[in-house]
């Protein structure tokens, strides 16, 4: 038997090789780590099936209802969906609906979140893309400013100049520029935080993926 906050799961009703899956199903439940559950009727063979649709990737695990019934000593049917006892394994109302339509749903669901994450990724890459495109029609990027007398002056400024990258800081003792050829992996670091800071970006996945494109 293996205790969880809600409830108690008889371990040995899975199959050893399924066991470990089983269980994580169950710590979803547990734990409400999902978003909607489904009681999926299969009419051609009777075999029902609890699924839940997990949060971390829009994705179903399911169990048959036999299996999940004996797991935690219940007594969940097609009949019994709205009471109280049901609901309150899961901490919502459980959706009737035919295995048919809960494929169809699933599919659509998956094309939506392939659809988003597609838009996602363009306009992350396009972000970078824009600040390069910028570089080759001549300007610069002000990475860094200091104050001079009633205005911003660069302090740090990366260009492109042909293909080669290249940061241009100010030397103020001289009031003069030097420029030191970098690499185009740094290039990009720095664009990437340009990006972040100058948007307060809330993106904590946006320097990871930007670096898997460009720079890993």
């Amino acid at each position: 038997m293996k205790k969880l906050k809600n409830f108690t799961i008889e371990e040995e009703v899975f199959p050893e090789v399924y066991r470990k899956k089983n269980i994580a199903f169950f710590n979803l439940i547990d734990n409400r780590k999902f978003t909607d559950v489904y009681y999926v009727t299969d009419e051609e063979n009777q075999s029902d099936k609890i699924s839940i649709i997990t949060m971390k990737n829009s994705l179903p695990m399911s169990m048959p209802v036999d299996m999940f019934n004996e797991a935690i000593n219940v007594n969940i049917n097609s009949e019994n969906l709205c009471s109280s006892e049901v609901e309150g394994i899961f901490g919502k109302h459980i959706i009737h609906i035919e295995k048919r339509k809960f494929a169809r749903k699933i599919k659509y669901e998956k094309i939506v979140n392939d659809t988003k994450a597609f838009w996602d990724k363009f306009y992350r890459t396009d972000s970078i893309a824009s600040l390069i495109y910028l570089l080759q029609d001549g300007n610069k990027l002000a990475l860094e400013n200091v104050h001079g007398i009633g205005r911003k002056v660069p302090k740090v400024q990366l260009k492109l100049e042909g293909d080669m990258f290249y940061l241009v800081k100010l030397i103020v003792k001289d009031d003069t520029y030097k420029e030191i050829l970098i690499s185009p992996k740094e290039a990009v670091s720095y664009m990437i935080n340009y990006l972040i800071e100058k948007n307060d970006m809330q993106d904590p996945d946006f320097k990871n993926f930007i670096s898997e494109i460009y720079i890993n």
